[in-house]
């Protein structure tokens, strides 16, 4: 995936880019927790699979959108994004290199960012799910570097809002 955005499209790809498009791409298994039955018992993300089964295919078909942001933003500060899908799920990730932690924080994230994608009077947080699909409400997530929103039938124009919630620069 490295060498796809260095060949294909003329940048560095940061760690956090390539484990960004590995995410977006990544697709559910049927059998995730391996019962002997194809019925996607739990749906992505979960603790059987992750977000799913890598598709380099899918990574590297140059039909992933993706921003990628070196400079950082400061504590309160935001960046704002419109898409508009043009068929099939649409699927938001962010991910971030965070800074090493101390071994005897409790919240092992240096840096905080904050996901959240708008359409009309539908608001949805970066990791807030239902049955495998972004679900209205919630909270904002402050534990995790990758957060995602799975959007299964969208349509129209999305706002994609990053929140510096705690300190990122650089990332």
């Amino acid at each position: 995936v490295r060498d796809y955005y260095k060949e294909a499209k003329l940048i560095d790809a940061s760690a956090a880019l390539v484990k960004a498009t590995l995410i977006n791409s990544a697709v559910d298994l049927l059998d995730e927790n391996n019962d002997g039955v194809n019925d996607n018992d739990f749906p992505i993300p979960n603790v059987h699979e992750g977000r799913g089964r890598i598709n380099l295919a899918n990574a590297t078909d140059g039909s992933i959108a993706y921003v990628e942001e070196g400079t950082g933003d400061s504590t309160g500060g935001s960046q704002v994004f419109t898409v508009t899908p043009t068929g099939g799920p649409l699927k938001v990730t962010l991910v971030w290199s965070d800074y090493p932690s101390t071994e005897t924080a409790t919240v092992n994230l240096v840096n905080n960012l904050d996901l959240m994608v708008t359409s009309g009077a539908n608001t949805y947080r970066g990791n807030v799910f239902s049955s495998g699909w972004s679900a209205t409400g919630g909270t904002a997530d402050n534990r995790n570097n990758v957060e995602n929103v799975y959007l299964q039938s969208p349509s129209g124009t999305y706002t994609v809002t990053v929140t510096d919630a705690n300190g990122c620069t650089g990332t």
